[in-house]
């Protein structure tokens, strides 16, 4: 016997045409698709959120990039290609927004203070400014203090 027998009408599978990593090159199907994801998301959404960088932390931009298979999901659902996400996609993007806004909220926090705290190491509030641990009630008691004394009005009695 020589190729494959067709007694039941199936017909029987032929090799792809192309394979490797390159086999996209030969199909008129689908060049378009990569080199339209490689140059629409690919090139412009990567330059857009190094250009970001220019106006936000590098922490902001790459909690920016966390946010990214939440809002994947979300977008293929409504646009009819994926499933309702589940349950554990919801807990899941659940915990990276609220780390996300947890860190966003602590880094502007943390820059605040190390702003005001260089000012008063600088001698332009009148005091000196020691170290002190990022969120405990000393460093609230001292920024305020530090604050009151830059905006020329009295701190507050602790």
């Amino acid at each position: 016997m020589h190729g494959p027998q067709n007694t039941e009408g199936v017909r029987p599978v032929r090799p792809a045409r192309s394979s490797g990593s390159l086999g996209w090159l030969t199909s008129g199907r689908h060049t378009p698709w990569v080199l339209y994801l490689a140059l629409g998301p690919g090139i412009v959404g990567h330059t857009g959120f190094n250009t970001l960088l220019r106006y936000l932390s590098p922490l902001t931009v790459a909690l920016a990039f966390q946010m990214e298979p939440l809002v994947g999901s979300v977008i293929g659902w409504a646009a009819g290609v994926m499933r309702p996400p589940g349950a554990l996609t919801y807990v899941g993007g659940a915990l990276v927004v609220g780390a996300t806004v947890w860190v966003t909220v602590a880094s502007t926090r943390r820059e605040q203070q190390e702003k005001v705290m260089g000012a008063g190491a600088k001698g332009e509030t009148g005091g000196e400014a020691g170290m002190q641990v990022w969120g405990s009630r000393s460093a609230d008691v001292e920024l305020e203090r530090l604050l009151a004394v830059k905006s020329g009005g009295q701190a507050a009695k602790t």
